[in-house]
């Protein structure tokens, strides 16, 4: 598939189109999917690259600005947690933040985005020196209001009340 993707994209060069941010972005997940598989940083690393490039391409106000920044600040959270990288942790609530802004509000996109934030301010809250209660605080707002916005039969009801826990033990 990556072979596939990459020869999709190969025509294009550096122009920008109307599907080229798409095969970026697929690119990036067939790549992660491979890194979960092998473990190969060198996958993590490509996959990285492929949806900033989807990211740098898909317009401000774009359908699907908010699950590229998702997809990239779920890509930098495995680079923190391979690396210990804590500029990647940093860049991924950022990344979250950024995707929850442009999110359609009480959509499954925002949903979910404030999810990602919420996690990855818990992460922060653990590796900042000063154990960053303000992060940890806002981790368990956000992650009460993912709760709030599903009812308690969606399939992922448990997965969040599950991140809710970890973030208040």
């Amino acid at each position: 598939a990556i072979t596939l993707f990459r020869e999709a994209l190969a025509p294009y060069g550096t122009e920008v189109t109307a599907v080229t941010p798409s095969y970026w972005t697929n690119l990036s997940g067939a790549l992660r999917l491979r890194w979960l598989r092998t473990r190969d940083a060198r996958d993590l690393t490509a996959s990285v690259d492929a949806i900033r490039t989807a990211l740098d391409s898909t317009p401000p106000g774009g359908a699907r600005r908010s699950n590229r920044l998702d997809s990239l600040g779920d890509a930098l959270l495995s680079l923190y947690h391979v690396h210990g990288d804590s500029a990647a942790l940093a860049e991924a609530v950022g990344t979250f933040r950024a995707a929850v802004a442009c999110a359609e509000p009480g959509t499954e996109e925002q949903t979910w985005a404030r999810s990602n934030l919420a996690e990855a301010l818990r992460l922060h809250h653990h590796q900042s020196p000063d154990g960053a209660p303000e992060a940890l605080d806002e981790a368990a707002v956000l992650a009460r209001e993912v709760l709030a916005a599903v009812p308690r039969g969606h399939r992922l009801y448990p997965r969040f009340l599950s991140n809710l826990a970890s973030i208040l033990a």
